[in-house]
């Protein structure tokens, strides 16, 4: 099966519209969180990183290859990886600039900061995994982003059922009476929902 995110990254290559507001909605809450919580960078310094992440994205989307990024093991690089090394770079691009800046108004002490900068994903190159916490932490935010895309493709009632009852955790039947729902009939729409979530995370995940 082709992944989701493989199918936006052909998109992107031929200047879909669709594809790159798809691609930018999804994973740019991931990046910023890199920014924010990696970097720690303002928000404001973390929304301008982001901006050049994409930018770059946009101009070298060409050069991502899954064959090219594949890890020790064969298997394929993801593209999650490659942008995190993409954001990694930009991170250390905008400490050199204030680092420089700083230096030029007199900070003596800006360059020895700069070298001391760590390394925003300790072990981890485009064909590695991040350390398990971090992963999870990546996943959530994914998994937000999805389900506020996938929300308007169902009716009210069948998304309150499912997620009164997933993540809420309340019974079926509550959720049922309340709705004023069969409980045949909450079943179904949480059934439907999490099959094609699953669907989406199993694409966008990749690894």
């Amino acid at each position: 099966m082709v992944s989701t995110s493989s199918e936006l990254i052909d998109g992107v290559r031929r200047h879909d519209p669709l594809a790159w507001g798809r691609l930018v909605r999804i994973y740019s809450p991931l990046v910023y969180h890199w920014c924010r919580h990696r970097a720690e960078l303002s928000a404001e310094d973390a929304a301008d990183v982001l901006q050049e992440v994409f930018a770059s994205v946009a101009r070298s989307i060409g050069e991502f290859e899954r064959r090219k990024t594949s890890n020790e093991n064969g298997q394929p690089g993801t593209f999650r990886g490659w942008l995190r090394v993409l954001t990694s770079n930009k991170i250390h691009d905008f400490h050199r600039r204030n680092a420089h800046q700083t230096q030029a108004t007199g900070g003596s002490d800006a360059i020895q900061r700069l070298s001391q900068v760590p390394d925003l994903f300790p072990g981890t190159s485009d064909s590695e995994s991040p350390a398990s916490g971090e992963e999870i932490c990546e996943q959530s935010i994914l998994i937000n982003r999805l389900l506020d895309e996938l929300r308007p493709r169902y009716k009210e009632e069948s998304w309150k059922a499912f997620w009164q009852s997933e993540l809420a955790g309340r019974p079926r039947q509550e959720i049922a009476n309340e709705l004023g729902m069969s409980i045949d009939a909450v079943n179904m729409a949480i059934f439907r929902i999490r099959k094609r979530l699953r669907e989406e995370l199993e694409r966008f995940l990749e690894e």
